[in-house]
């Protein structure tokens, strides 16, 4: 079990206002379960704060990682927030905008297929509703090689993305050398 108190308290001493300035009290309470290669934990977390929305938050994360064989592992892993904005209406949030729901699921395989190279395969899928409404999938698979202080990492993604009237995608491919001295 956990709990962490933090306080950002900005002041002006001279000048210009320039807008920015905010006082947050946080008040974060937490509990965590570690075994086995299981992870839960449940948190609830208070945020006052003078520059955007109050609010209240409950979230829970679950990650499950094992090790398949002695070169391949697995992790899967999701988590779900329910935040809800207090004071909206002074900050221009309507009836439905007030609350912020966050799910996130995710699939991580990494093997090693030879002495010095790894394959790496991710998956992902982000899930917004109320203030924001917007679905993002990731699916990505990668090399990567060593020998000695030199590596290549060669990469390729596709994206997905939903926000409120707008789709599209995304492909990305990425190769990067690196030596070390």
């Amino acid at each position: 079990m956990y709990y962490n108190y933090r306080l950002r308290d900005d002041e002006l001493r001279s000048g210009d206002d320039p807008g920015n300035l905010d006082k947050q009290r946080v008040h974060l309470a937490g509990a965590e379960f570690d075994h086995k290669g299981l992870n839960i934990v449940g948190e609830h977390e208070i945020r006052n704060q003078i520059l955007f929305p109050p609010w209240t938050a409950d979230r829970a994360r679950a990650r499950y990682m094992i090790r398949m064989t002695r070169d391949v592992d697995f992790t899967v892993g999701g988590m779900a927030e329910h935040l809800v904005y207090r004071n909206a209406q002074q900050f221009g949030l309507a009836s439905g905008r007030d609350v912020l729901d966050t799910y996130n699921a995710y699939g991580r395989l990494g093997a090693k297929l030879q002495r010095n190279l790894l394959l790496r395969a991710d998956a992902e899928y982000v899930q917004t509703k109320g203030r924001e409404n917007r679905t993002l999938a990731n699916v990505s698979v990668g090399l990567e090689w060593a020998y000695r202080s030199l590596e290549m990492l060669l990469q390729a993604r596709e994206s997905f993305y939903e926000q409120e009237k707008n789709t599209g995608t995304s492909q990305t491919i990425m190769f990067t050398l690196r030596r070390r001295f």
